[in-house]
């Protein structure tokens, strides 16, 4: 197989396992894949081919926990493509990159990333892609607390209504538009934006769009007061977490669920909930849509506020039953129940 038909069929599988969730396989398939190639050659389709599994692989790598060692290796892979003839391999993998820095909370090089990556594809003609990228220059506001400016970046991006749906941008742009709905105080409007981009999702089976959207219309229904709209929510991309294995996103997820159950009155469940949630070592990761905040301690914080409330007896009980099971297991008895 000639090298250049090696760079294709790498940049060929990264989509379909990135869409369908496939992040352990797709870590094991993109390092092996790494590892195919020699790291002193000489020869540029080479250099092209290693740097585009590596730049997919440190994807993976953020998607399931190490954002830090994923940041570390995207930028590389990105450095690397940056003077060789293969402007859409460079493109994907600043576009990855973009993922890891949103992932790992790194806001500054992640702006700079992202007007980089659509200096380049505009300079080449890919207008497509400028305009998806914006989707990150959005983000960077928003991550900021620029709404009106974020606002005014996708009002830049809106799609032609002419034209056939985008599945591979337009669900993101939308769940973006969700977060600035919200972050506006309009939390029916977000509900309306996030439904569309699950629907989007669901026509090509785009799992990690669907996460994030079912995560951000839990949000959103929570704020408006439909906790039983939210809890549905949360309980399907809890699902879905499950079903790949993501068990950082388990645990950030069922943190939700317990904050939403103790407001449904249940809270000495959600007391079992944080305290399984505590006990894992999962609890050390850092997840972007849980500010960047480890979760062992967003559920301690939550668990002293519950302790006032429930008094010490029932606290008690309530904690050893949790802290007796794995993130698992506890998130298979909600699924359950």
């Amino acid at each position: 197989m000639t090298g250049r038909r090696h760079e294709r069929s790498l940049l060929g599988f990264w989509f379909p396992y990135d869409i369908r969730g496939w992040y352990h396989a797709a870590e094991s398939l993109f390092g092996e894949a790494l590892e195919a190639f020699d790291i002193d050659s000489s020869d540029e389709a080479t250099q092209i081919v290693r740097a585009i599994a590596a730049a997919a692989q440190a994807k993976f790598m953020s998607v399931l926990g190490d954002s830090d060692s994923g940041i570390a290796q995207a930028r590389l892979a990105a450095e690397t493509l940056a003077p060789l003839p293969d402007r859409w391999a460079y493109l994907r993998a600043m576009e990855g990159l973009c993922e890891c820095l949103t992932n790992g909370g790194q806001v500054e090089e992640l702006s700079t990333v992202t007007n980089q990556a659509i200096r380049v594809a505009e300079a080449g003609g890919e207008d497509w892609w400028a305009i998806g990228m914006l989707n990150y220059r959005a983000l960077v506001e928003l991550m900021q607390g620029n709404i009106e400016s974020a606002a005014a970046i996708l009002e830049d991006a809106e799609e032609d209504p002419s034209r056939p749906p985008d599945y591979v941008m337009g669900p993101w742009r939308l769940s973006i538009r969700a977060m600035i709905a919200a972050a506006q105080g309009q939390p029916d409007d977000a509900v309306e934006l996030h439904g569309r981009s699950i629907e989007l999702s669901r026509r090509i089976g785009n799992r990690q769009a669907l996460m994030v959207g079912l995560q951000g219309l839990g949000e959103a229904n929570a704020a408006a007061g439909r906790l039983d709209a939210a809890d549905v929510a949360y309980l399907e991309n809890l699902s879905m977490s499950e079903e790949m294995g993501l068990l950082g996103e388990m645990a950030g997820m069922m943190i939700k669920i317990a904050h939403l159950r103790a407001e449904m009155g249940q809270k000495a469940l959600a007391v079992e909930i944080l305290a399984c949630v505590r006990a894992d070592p999962e609890s050390s990761q850092v997840l972007a849509a849980m500010e960047n905040v480890p979760l062992g301690a967003i559920a301690s914080e939550r668990l002293v506020e519950l302790e006032e409330d429930l008094g010490s007896e029932v606290f008690a009980a309530a904690h050893t039953r949790g802290s007796a099971k794995s993130i698992e297991v506890g998130a298979k008895e909600l699924l359950v129940n």
